[in-house]
């Protein structure tokens, strides 16, 4: 009552465990939990002129997870009126209270996607938050491999398609699950 549509639906799908985006006019939520164990639809690689899947054309590697995780951390608590208090979260954590009365919904606090990546490519309307992306960055000399410091599986959370003069592009931002622990 009295909050903004967003903010409703950003405590829902957070009560869930879930992700949540509007895109055109309809209201999509996905488990994150299923999202985790989702294989990938689509194959992205970069720094591979020999590569057969789509190609990245410029990526930046997100490494702010522990300011990220400051506004996740908590030792979530509520109160059950059969069995008093109930927790979930780290003793090390701070304390929140919420209005929570079911443990589910308390563990479910804890899970966040966490963002790592952000892409640009040649357009793909096929891109579209909650799809499982493989992501394969090359190192620049040919014995190093696969840039470990990327996930090989991620989840588009957030997409922009956009068309300037010569060229279609979509800018992605990639996330993976952290479940709390």
């Amino acid at each position: 009552v009295g909050q903004k549509p967003s903010a409703v639906l950003k405590e829902i799908a957070r009560d869930d465990g879930a992700i949540c985006w509007v895109a055109r006019g309809v209201i999509h939520f996905r488990s994150m939990a299923k999202l985790a164990a989702t294989s990938a639809a689509l194959t992205y690689e970069a720094n591979n002129p020999k590569s057969e899947n789509l190609l990245m054309t410029r990526w930046q590697v997100i490494n702010n997870d522990h300011e990220y995780l400051k506004q996740h951390q908590f030792r979530f608590m509520g109160y059950d009126m059969q069995g008093g208090v109930i927790e979930s979260g780290s003793k090390d954590y701070p304390i929140k209270w919420v209005a929570a009365q079911d443990q589910q919904v308390l563990s479910n606090m804890s899970k966040c996607m966490l963002p790592r990546f952000i892409m640009e490519a040649e357009g793909n309307g096929a891109l579209t938050p909650g799809l499982s992306i493989k992501c394969l960055v090359h190192s620049y000399n040919t014995d190093s491999g696969l840039d470990e410091s990327v996930p090989t599986l991620m989840v588009v959370t957030r997409v922009a398609h956009y068309e300037d003069r010569y060229t279609y592009t979509s800018k992605a931002q990639l996330s993976t699950v952290y479940t709390g622990s």
